[in-house]
């Protein structure tokens, strides 16, 4: 496993099999970390327009992950142990280009549902043709020619390249994704190391304030867009909804939780860390209340827990419709982020029983489906490896 740091900051830790061999290298130079991180926050709870001026800066640092690309290719080191490792597959994202053109060499986001009015279809089209122009010239063009400097003119282009992968691996699931267009070598595997086990005993702490209460709920915004950083108006918003709810108890995940403490209501608690799994999974559980990425979505799904989301940013908008579409969720424009809209929201979550039925429904669909996610995972690989 090769693990190819963009930018200065370290990597989260991950537990990973002792029979793995990791290596770590190093591309950092052109992107600064920290930097992205400290402007993460402007566009996780503002609707920030493409003309705004923080909007073209970032759109310039994205494109400064062909520095990073430049010092991948040029790592002789890393390239001559790909090579000589002689693998039968390789496996990659495609977040950027970079990682297709070191495999060739070494021989190896919209705010809207499916249900689109005709304002909604106008800006899909114009944003559809515009994401592929903006990768394009912000990435593909700018590696591929990074690519072409270092091996000469006759490397491929690299979404040529792409076009030419025999498997593309898509986190994803039918069961609970919008209908679209798509190809036999398209293999879903949404879910993947989602399997829920047997919930943990949870901490007095916690387990006191559930015995005590009707239900609860949990509210985490992940790691990419902290809490502490969260507007003064949505945190308001937030206590103030959960204050209309006395018997209900929530647990917040709050990096700075003491910074918050004096705002709390009676029935809310802040913690750093959330045992988040077994909570989803316990009984009185009646929801998660989330910014709506992938990974929450599907934990929320595969806990059979409805969810309250405020989508931030890139997929989160899509997630958020889709949860409604699938009858387990409610949405929450960040534009719309009020006292009077989180109180509906929340009044839904605890009387509207047809959220929690249509999330139940939906887990029980799951782990039931005929081949699971790893299964798709594991036999494909070797499938291609066979046939390569």
């Amino acid at each position: 496993m090769y693990m190819m740091h963009m930018m200065d900051l370290l990597p989260e830790p991950l537990k990973i099999d002792p029979r793995i061999r990791v290596l770590h290298v190093n591309g950092s130079g052109g992107l600064d970390g920290k930097t992205m991180s400290d402007n993460q926050a402007y566009f996780a709870f503002n609707d920030v327009p493409m003309w705004d001026p923080q909007f073209r800066a970032a759109m310039a640092r994205w494109g400064l992950m062909h520095q990073s690309c430049e010092r991948f290719i040029a790592n002789n080191t890393f390239l001559a142990d790909i090579e000589h490792s002689e693998f039968d597959v390789a496996l990659t994202h495609t977040i950027n280009a970079c990682p297709i053109g070191i495999i060739h060499q070494t021989t190896l986001l919209m705010d809207a549902g499916d249900q689109l009015c005709f304002i909604q279809r106008v800006k899909s089209f114009i944003g559809h043709v515009m994401y592929k122009r903006v990768w394009r010239s912000l990435i593909s063009e700018v590696e591929t020619a990074a690519f072409r400097n270092e091996f000469g003119n006759d490397f491929p282009h690299i979404e040529d390249l792409m076009a030419k992968a025999p498997l593309v691996l898509v986190n994803s699931n039918e069961m609970y994704d919008f209908a679209r267009p798509t190809l036999a070598k398209i293999v879903n595997i949404g879910g993947i190391g989602m399997k829920m086990t047997a919930p943990k005993p949870l901490p007095e702490k916690f387990s006191s304030l559930i015995d005590k209460s009707q239900g609860f709920a949990v509210m985490t915004f992940g790691s990419m867009a902290p809490m502490h950083l969260m507007p003064d108006h949505w945190i308001d918003a937030y206590f103030h909804a959960f204050s209309q709810f006395p018997n209900v108890q929530f647990f917040i995940r709050h990096e700075n939780p003491s910074a918050i403490s004096s705002l709390l209501p009676p029935n809310v608690m802040a913690d750093k860390w959330l045992p988040q799994t077994d909570l989803l999974q316990h009984p009185k559980c009646i929801g998660l209340i989330s910014h709506g990425g992938f990974n929450s979505f599907q934990e929320a799904v595969h806990s059979g827990v409805p969810i309250i989301a405020t989508a931030l940013w890139g997929d989160q908008p899509r997630n958020a419709h889709l949860a409604v579409r699938l009858g387990f969720g409610v949405n929450v424009h960040k534009t719309r982020m009020n006292r009077e809209t989180m109180t509906e929201a929340v009044r839904r979550l605890v009387e509207d029983k047809s959220l929690k039925e249509s999330a139940v429904r939906l887990k029980a669909m799951l782990e039931s489906r005929p081949v699971s996610s790893e299964t798709l995972l594991v036999r494909w690989t070797e499938f291609v490896a066979e046939h390569k």
